[in-house]
């Protein structure tokens, strides 16, 4: 609710500047046409609208060219040829030496690579200064009615490539505008003037259809807030407010362009928060995604004789995964999930790609396997431990061999568990106590685990006076005098 209504806030704002006219009489008459230079302020340039009797800030060069190009109209060539036309304030590259920029040469028609277009012995700057054509041998020919009536108009060459020139009021000449820094230089150069009073008794102007356009995009974004979460709306509502603090003080400069610009500028910062959040979305699919899949195949291990499948499609052939399917990577940022099995099927890898960083996982490849998902931090370690454990599958690929494991660890674990007693006086309240406790004794690197799941032995503490613990191991086939099934180990031994 809350950017919705900041949205009618701005185009309200818009609606008024665009509505309300302060009808200046003689001095909008007056000064129509006109580029007026603020000489008590900072010099700052507007182009007073013969039609609207607007005026608009110029900005700089490249505001000061879309400006220009925004409020003009178009001309055929014959009428624009009917306007007599200004040589002053000429740059560019100009390849035959003749005084007319190349890109002024391809407005008038003349040829850019000959000094002297129609070989007539004068080069072409000096015909057009002496009002003759430049392409003949006639003098050119102009129409001062129709000029007059054109006075301080802004014409686009529609039967060219939309060349812009400016009918200067002042000595009724057409002016080349150019590339955007030739522009504004030349407008400024045929500036006058202004103290503010007189300024500012003239209505400012925007282009309409620019804020539309600007206001229609951020509005667009804002839509698309409208589904996220709220810290993440509030960071888009928070840049829409900044702008609308600046709006008064705006008003007062009259600096409506920088408005239209503030809102483009806004519209892209949104819209790369906007592709962050998604991107991160995305990131919490992918990384839930995983987590359900590890479900799924620890269930497949559960009823498959301890082993992994071949591929994730056996999920869906041993219906462990329904009608939804395997969960499939959202697009677009990630490559696919990737299942790789270990010979034995004891062991497996999930490869995935995140976009952004979500917590310990750093965006970036990663990997999970029977054990968790793996952060950036833990990467290498446990790409090594799982190259291990891969190694050590030949030999505890049988029953009988895992077995003998488990009660080696079992035997371990109990023996450090008698040490943490002399240390502390009592058991650990969980075996992790073992490799990281307050007094920063190390009994174990790495606490073993059951070689068949992966997961920690059962151990439970008694908790009243902590003298007495029970560690649950199961063995498949039975070893060393103790049978298959469950078994127990305490302070006093192994049952």
């Amino acid at each position: 609710m809350k950017q919705h209504l900041t949205f009618l806030i701005i185009f309200s704002f818009f609606i008024t500047i665009n509505t309300v006219h302060a009808f200046s009489g003689s001095m909008s008459d007056r000064l129509a046409g006109r580029i007026l230079l603020q000489v008590e302020s900072n010099g700052e340039a507007w182009y007073v609208n013969p039609k609207t009797k607007l005026r608009h800030y110029m900005g700089r060069p490249s505001n000061a060219f879309e400006l220009m190009r925004a409020q003009g109209v178009g001309v055929s060539n014959n009428n624009l040829e009917k306007i007599p036309i200004g040589l002053a304030n000429l740059t560019g590259a100009d390849s035959d030496k003749d005084g007319l920029p190349d890109a002024f040469e391809d407005a008038i028609g003349t040829n850019k690579n000959n000094s002297d277009t129609d070989n007539d012995g004068f080069n072409d700057k000096e015909e057009l200064e002496k009002n003759y054509n430049p392409s003949g041998n006639k003098k050119l020919v102009t129409d001062l009615s129709f000029t007059n009536k054109q006075k301080g108009k802004i014409f686009l060459q529609v039967e060219a490539h939309g060349e812009a020139w400016y009918v200067n009021p002042v000595d009724n000449k057409r002016y080349f505008l150019g590339r955007p820094h030739d522009a504004f230089n030349i407008m400024r150069g045929l500036g006058l003037g202004v103290a503010n009073q007189d300024i500012n008794i003239i209505t400012v102007g925007v282009n309409n259809e620019k804020v539309a356009d600007a206001l229609k995009m951020l509005c667009q974004i804002g839509d698309e807030y409208s589904s996220l979460e709220e810290h993440n709306i509030e960071k888009f509502v928070g840049s829409i407010n900044d702008l609308c603090d600046k709006f008064d003080n705006l008003k007062k400069k009259g600096d409506y362009v920088y408005i239209v610009k503030e809102i483009e500028r806004l519209n892209i910062k949104s819209k790369n928060i906007l592709e962050k959040t998604k991107a991160s979305f995305r990131d919490s699919k992918r990384i839930s995604d995983i987590q359900s899949i590890r479900s799924s195949l620890l269930l497949y291990y559960m009823n498959n004789n301890k082993k992994y499948p071949d591929s994730l499609n056996q999920l869906l052939t041993a219906g462990i995964i329904g009608a939804s399917g395997i969960p499939s990577n959202p697009t677009p940022g990630g490559s696919g999930y990737i299942y790789t099995p270990s010979q034995y099927r004891q062991h497996y890898t999930l490869t995935y790609t995140l976009e952004t960083n979500k917590g310990v996982y750093k965006k970036g490849f990663h990997t999970a396997s029977k054990k968790g998902l793996v952060s950036s931090d833990e990467e290498k370690i446990k790409q090594i431990e799982v190259k291990v454990e891969d190694e050590l599958e030949i030999a505890l690929d049988n029953p009988l061999d895992r077995d003998k494991k488990r009660v080696s660890d079992v035997k371990q674990i109990q023996s450090n568990l008698e040490l943490y007693y002399n240390d502390f006086n009592e058991y650990p309240a969980r075996l992790s106590l073992l490799s990281l406790n307050e007094r920063g004794i190390i009994y174990y690197s790495k606490i073993p685990t059951d070689p068949n799941t992966g997961s920690e032995y059962n151990y439970i503490l008694e908790e009243l006076n902590k003298k007495q613990y029970k560690l649950e191991f199961a063995l498949e086939v039975g070893y060393d005098n103790f049978l298959a099934g469950l078994h127990s180990a305490t302070e006093r031994g192994i049952q």
